[in-house]
């Protein structure tokens, strides 16, 4: 698993694990020497990019992986019930692979049968993700950045659709869409996005204004845009959309309120596997939105968070705007 994680951080070079350089007699003369061969396996870019992919994986949600010496990029994995976690990542000079469980996970004794089970994620700390930060933070620096392929270039996309901004971009009411990723330049978006509609906004309350609202120039998604594929369940990512269409573009209701959908002392309960959309609206423009703990695992994309129940205990949920923190106390039981 390592040595796979490890092509990556090599540029999309695989070298075959391999136990010993070189071994000398007593007089010093070699007698073995292993010379490692190398085999391109993944573009470079392709290696770039996937690697900014898993820093974010370590950057926020459910897992929070950092050091002050170097880079690292991972990602975890967990199998059904609780039974196997691991932690699998790299730094530009090392590769990691962190494996919790048992070597047989059914027990059968005269009582009965018992499945073992270690309760605990690759994310979690203490667990795999702990003890890779923590080795990773031990170990010599040589290189402490990846290194950026002359391939690879960074664009300004409108994170709604992943095509190039417009003018409406900036006028989402969700705040502006606007983002930066890293892109092939022989894959690099060309298109304007065509994903926002112009509407009228209730200048207050930034949601679609009605009668007795003074309005200002908005925008939101057209969702008869979003093809959906048949036999397939939405609950994810058109899900979020569903959430979205119902949540932050719904109509003023008068009132001119400019309160976000959670202020500082606000509370959310969630039962052991549920799931629930949370979407965040604020007068001033959103800067962060991140979740702490790990009770909850959290899928955070713009201003929205889907939210899951893992173990019973606490999360906090903050959104900070240049003026303003707002968070939602969350509870697991």
């Amino acid at each position: 698993m390592s040595a796979a994680y490890a092509a990556l951080a090599r540029g999309g070079k695989y070298v075959k694990p391999y136990f010993y350089t070189k071994v000398v007699d007593r007089e010093g003369q070699v007698i073995l020497e292993k010379e490692p061969e190398e085999e391109r396996v993944f573009q470079e870019e392709t290696c770039y990019l996937l690697t900014q992919a898993m820093k974010d994986v370590i950057s926020g949600g459910s897992t929070n992986i950092s050091s002050s010496k170097t880079e690292l990029a991972g990602k975890t994995g967990t199998t059904d019930n609780n039974v196997h976690a691991w932690f699998c990542g790299y730094s530009p000079d090392y590769s990691l692979s962190v494996w919790y469980g048992y070597d047989e996970n059914l027990v059968q004794t005269d009582q009965g049968d018992y499945s073992l089970e270690i309760g605990i994620f690759g994310g979690d700390k203490p667990g795999p993700a702990g003890m890779f930060e923590a080795v990773m933070n031990d170990l010599p620096v040589k290189n402490s950045t990846f290194k950026k392929p002359a391939g690879i270039v960074e664009v300004e996309i409108d994170r709604a659709s992943g095509k190039l901004p417009t003018e409406l971009t900036e006028l989402d009411v969700r705040g502006s869409q606007k983002g930066k990723e890293y892109f092939s330049t022989n894959n690099q978006p060309r298109e304007k996005d065509d994903l926002h509609k112009e509407a009228d906004v209730c200048s207050s309350s930034k949601l679609l204004s009605q009668d007795g609202c003074e309005s200002e120039r908005g925008a939101v998604l057209d969702l008869s845009k979003i093809r959906k594929v048949a036999g397939i369940e939405y609950e994810g990512d058109y899900g979020k959309l569903e959430a979205y269409k119902e949540g932050a573009v719904q109509t003023c209701d008068g009132n001119h309120s400019t309160a976000p959908p959670f202020s500082t002392g606000s509370s959310l309960s969630l039962s052991t596997g549920e799931t629930r959309e949370v979407i965040v609206s604020t007068q001033d423009p959103l800067k962060e939105l991140y979740l702490t703990g790990d009770s909850v695992r959290g899928s955070i994309q713009g201003s929205s968070a889907t939210l899951t129940g893992i173990k019973k205990g606490e999360a906090v949920l903050t959104a900070k705007t240049d003026s303003q923190t707002y968070t939602l106390q969350i509870t697991v039981q």
